[in-house]
């Protein structure tokens, strides 16, 4: 749960750099994790669950808590009642979790530069329907 805190702050672009451990030449931070919570009504489905895993190189765990929107933001509430970072109060919460976890299907990020490449693939087919 190492970077947990840390994503309530970032887009998927800085996720996948950060779970890659990589340091940006203008990014201070060398927080790379391999395990990410995630939330929402998208994580309830098994597909996008195995995409996001596999674009982002990170296994995946799901909060059992049903609303757990409301439990980041009470999250948030706590540190600030109680002077810590978000970071630092995230870290010293239990979440109970699923049992159901999700691994990427291969190492070294291969799924990400397969989507990659379908990705331009796409944008190069769709920017022709339109000129």
């Amino acid at each position: 749960m190492e970077g947990i805190a840390y994503t309530l702050r970032m887009g998927l672009d800085e996720i996948r750099k950060a779970s890659s451990g990589k340091k940006e030449d203008t990014d201070d931070t060398d927080v790379g994790f391999e395990t990410l919570l995630v939330v929402g009504g998208g994580s309830n489905n098994k597909l996008w669950r195995k995409i996001i895993s596999d674009i982002l190189n990170v296994t995946l765990k799901f909060p059992v808590e049903a609303e757990s929107a409301a439990l980041g933001v009470a999250f948030q509430a706590g540190a600030a009642v109680t002077g810590k970072s978000v970071e630092e109060y995230v870290l010293d919460q239990k979440v109970q979790v699923e049992d159901d976890i999700v691994t990427p299907s291969y190492q070294n990020g291969q799924m990400y530069e397969e989507y990659s490449a379908r990705y331009e693939m796409f944008q190069s087919l769709s920017k022709k329907l339109y000129d």
